[in-house]
């Protein structure tokens, strides 16, 4: 009887497995069904985990990558990157959300600052002439608290030293008549970040 028990216990576990597909992050568009697993069968997203700095003038940004597996999106399963981010002017932290980086939201890629798990080719838009011919940058979403878009990030080497471009796309929402005029807090140019040890 103990047997038998064990015995439905793993066709039970099977018959899940098999109701949940497993798609990769660039194929994932091929599938829509509930449960499934977007899951990095490439690792595109370990290389851009890490701390990066970025340092000009007056003007400090610091961001946290971290890589998380099997997240569930209220919807399905994916493995994403998430991100937070501290921007200063002047040594006045403008935003700063690095204290958030290990907070487990309902859904992690959209309530973190930077989330997500698209991957870009070189094909895909924006256009890269500086990417290698197989290299692959990520696409996530980002929110400064005024502005939200993405941010497209790319791998580099800057002095020998690992590093990344790190591009925020965003807008502000549409406001009402009369109501204050909203900008971005993070401004929407190329920061070269170099990796912390």
């Amino acid at each position: 009887m103990k047997n038998y028990i064990k015995y439905l216990l793993f066709l039970a576990m099977i018959s899940c497995k098999a109701q949940s597909p497993i798609v990769g992050l660039l194929n994932k568009s091929a599938s829509d069904a509930d449960n499934r697993y977007e899951k990095d069968l490439e690792n595109d997203l370990d290389p851009f985990v890490g701390t990066y700095v970025f340092e000009e003038g007056n003007i400090y940004v610091k961001v946290i990558l971290k890589k998380l597996t099997m997240t569930f999106n209220q919807s399905y399963y994916e493995d994403v990157i998430v991100g937070e981010i501290q921007y200063k002017v002047n040594e006045v932290d403008l935003f700063n959300s690095l204290a958030n980086i290990n907070v487990n939201y309902p859904n992690q890629a959209l309530q973190h600052a930077i989330g997500g798990n698209s991957i870009l080719l070189n094909s895909y838009k924006p256009e890269c002439y500086d990417c290698a011919l197989n290299e692959r940058r990520l696409s996530l979403i980002f929110s400064d608290d005024k502005a939200y878009g993405d941010v497209v990030i790319q791998r580099i080497t800057v002095g020998g030293n690992p590093a990344i471009k790190f591009e925020p796309r965003t807008g502000v929402p549409t406001r009402s008549v009369g109501s204050p005029i909203v900008t971005s807090i993070v401004k929407n140019r190329e920061y070269i970040m170099i990796k912390q040890p």
